[in-house]
């Protein structure tokens, strides 16, 4: 299972909410374990709808955005275009997509999501007035998609489809929060899609106020910075955790807190809190207790969470060993086996990752 992440939308200042105080929850995919051995199209769907009654119940009267992760097709990782018809005729997801955005229904009663959901599995919903969150199937940017290979140039149309949700919300004034299960930015995803991804999140900044994915199963954080002038910081990547422990790590989930409803609301990100399992104290106790793992702005010393911050954030990391290793211990989770495992290039190459992963702008790391 990949992240669940809470939101809450303080009107002023950060609180720690109880439960009901929970605004919504965004729930990046992957519901299907890797018992890859075992899957297929009937035991994919058992599985994914027994996790959304489990949402369901334990979350009734929490609106809940929902991803699609690689994991749900079958076979795996497989996501033809559906823009061209032959295939589709042959190999469709059609059945995926249409359960998928039965589910998504499910969770958001109150809102039309929209069609694209079951031609693409991408969709768009205005959560409150001016304030719009989009899914995307990233899945389409994914280095173990073969599809990709038989069609390289924007697979699934996914980016002319969101540069036209980002101008009919642009053209409205509403602010987008973007969710989807591959982060453009990480590696998995092929790089002229992440360039093509920059250039688009360079375009509409000042629309896209937050972006939040999965996948890699640990809390990291990716920078897209202005195609136009490569030095400038413009964007926020979150890549959530997992709830499950693959591979050597705690369970673990994230809290942020968001601009909320005010006539002057701008729906930044305020403030994060991640959570998370310790296993070893849970099997030595036979207690299941959640502890405060970091919060963003207090242990990371970040005056605030917007893109020059975390740029900044990556310069005093690339200059103190320690606060990168600090940063280390929170992306593995606290895990006992990888926390204290951080060695000069593992520094290097968590601080450069986080700066450069548009490989088509100039380095900001040197040799």
């Amino acid at each position: 299972m990949s992240g669940i992440i809470f939101f809450t939308l303080p009107q002023t200042v950060k609180q720690s909410p109880p439960q009901q105080d929970i605004d919504y929850i965004i729930y990046t995919g992957d519901s299907v374990a890797h018992d890859l051995w075992k899957l297929s199209r009937e035991k994919n769907t058992k599985v994914i709808n027994r996790i959304g009654a489990l949402l369901k119940e334990y979350f009734p009267d929490t609106p809940i955005i929902g991803a699609l992760g690689n994991h749900e097709s079958f076979p795996r990782d497989s996501f033809p275009p559906p823009e061209d018809a032959s295939i589709n005729r042959k190999f469709s997801n059609l059945w995926l997509y249409n359960l998928m955005t039965d589910q998504w229904q499910s969770f958001l009663p109150n809102v039309n999501i929209s069609t694209e959901a079951r031609i693409s599995g991408s969709y768009s919903v205005l959560i409150q007035p001016g304030f719009r969150i989009i899914s995307l199937n990233t899945n389409f940017c994914y280095k173990f998609n073969w599809w990709v290979m038989y069609k390289s140039n924007d697979p699934g149309n996914e980016l002319r489809w969101l540069v036209r949700e980002l101008l009919k919300a642009e053209d409205k004034r509403e602010y987008v929060h973007i969710v989807a299960h591959i982060a453009p930015l990480y590696a998995d995803c092929y790089e002229q899609w992440r360039h093509q991804f920059s250039r688009i999140v360079s375009r509409f900044s000042g629309t896209i106020r937050g972006q939040f994915y999965g996948h890699s199963h640990m809390t990291e954080v990716l920078l897209n910075y202005d195609v136009n002038d490569p030095k400038r910081p413009v964007g926020v990547q979150y890549l959530t955790p997992s709830n499950t422990p693959y591979h050597r790590l705690n369970p673990s989930y994230t809290l942020f807190y968001v601009d909320g409803n005010h006539p002057d609301s701008t729906r930044a990100v305020l403030d994060s809190d991640t959570y998370f399992l310790n296993l070893t104290a849970a099997n030595a106790h036979d207690d299941v207790t959640w502890h405060l793992l970091y919060s963003a702005r207090r242990d990371l010393s970040l005056r605030t969470l917007e893109a020059p911050d975390w740029h900044d954030l990556v310069r005093r990391m690339n200059k103190d060993p320690e606060l990168t290793r600090k940063f280390h211990a929170y992306a593995v989770k606290m895990s006992d086996v990888l926390k204290d495992d951080c060695d000069r290039s593992c520094r290097r190459l968590l601080v450069c990752n986080m700066a450069e992963s548009d490989r088509f702008l100039p380095r900001k790391c040197k040799n």
